[in-house]
């Protein structure tokens, strides 16, 4: 019986440890602004899209988004210790994390229009391969 009581407690320890972990690493992601840049680039994607499509866009952005989130959870849980993750809430709810969640959301909207205009540039030089401009024949 006492081995029983002792395995029970160990599982429940060790159960409101990894609640705790996981409450932390939601918060985590919550601090460094990833449902921000989530934010800029469904909108970035929108205005991409007819406005009769949005609902739908946005709904499958949404699933995305899920699991993303998971995957980024995933990540921090598998790679950082509980005080690891500590460390970096702490970091990130300090004043030179909140100025890097404010530029990053900055560096989200320049990477997007960076990366629309470099893959239109790209579509061209592919274009001009596929037709045999850069064959030298």
């Amino acid at each position: 019986m006492k081995i029983l009581f002792l395995m029970l407690a160990f599982l429940s320890a060790n159960f409101s440890e990894a609640q705790t972990q996981d409450f932390n690493v939601d918060e985590l992601i919550q601090s460094m602004g990833i449902d921000n840049q989530l934010e800029v680039a469904k909108q970035h994607v929108l205005q991409q899209t007819l406005p009769k499509n949005h609902i739908a866009v946005e709904k499958e952005f949404e699933n995305y988004t899920a699991a993303y989130i998971a995957s980024v959870k995933d990540h921090y849980l598998t790679k950082y210790t509980p005080d690891e993750i500590q460390e970096l809430l702490t970091f990130y709810n300090s004043a030179l994390g909140n100025k890097i969640k404010i530029n990053s959301l900055e560096y989200e909207h320049i990477v997007h229009e960076s990366m629309g205009k470099w893959f239109d540039k790209s579509v061209t030089i592919l274009m001009n391969i596929n037709t045999g401009k850069y064959s030298g024949n």
